[in-house]
């Protein structure tokens, strides 16, 4: 999984990319206070698949098994911590919580309502159609992680240090995203 951002809107609202999920939680609300009808992004409950990735960084494990039986568990510290983090920032108003892949959210990603999408590596494509106006104005980071006491990165580890950035600026993409 990725973080896509509006490069340009980043760099309007002075947000920096954030590097762990309180920084995330901190650039939705500095967002949210300096343009109230704008959203980081959204936590859509029609995506299980973008949950359950967030659990599984946390250190969540769904299916594991025990000898010669699989073991269902979605109800771990792991993922009732990404639970309350996502339900927190909705709750509060810091982020939306519009589905995904509909009319309504592709117009929300055009016109700059929706700023940012924590999506798989295949999201270029998707923002190539679902917000054609905006082609070339989205970069792409490493998800944010943590808590710092995590050791592995698969779990939700604090990244590895990075060069500073100033305010609005990327982090080196892995690859460009078209769109």
């Amino acid at each position: 999984m990725m973080f896509y951002y509006r490069e340009d809107l980043f760099k309007k609202y002075d947000l920096t990319v954030p590097m762990t999920w309180d920084e995330f939680a901190e650039t939705a609300r500095k967002l949210k206070k300096a343009s109230p009808d704008t959203d980081l992004t959204t936590f859509s409950a029609n995506d299980s698949g973008l949950f359950a990735g967030l659990a599984q960084q946390a250190g969540a494990k769904w299916w594991t098994t025990e000898g010669d039986k699989w073991k269902v568990g979605i109800d771990d510290a792991a993922t009732q911590k990404v639970a309350k983090f996502w339900g927190d920032l909705v709750e509060e108003g810091a982020i939306d919580n519009q589905p995904m892949y509909t009319p309504a959210w592709n117009k929300a990603l055009n016109t700059g309502k929706q700023i940012a999408w924590v999506s798989a590596v295949w999201a270029p494509g998707t923002l190539s159609t679902a917000a054609p106006d905006t082609k070339g104005k989205w970069a792409m980071a490493p998800l944010p992680s943590g808590p710092a006491a995590r050791t592995s990165p698969a779990a939700g580890a604090a990244p590895p240090p990075r060069s500073p950035r100033t305010p609005g600026t990327r982090r080196p993409p892995r690859s460009s995203p078209p769109g």
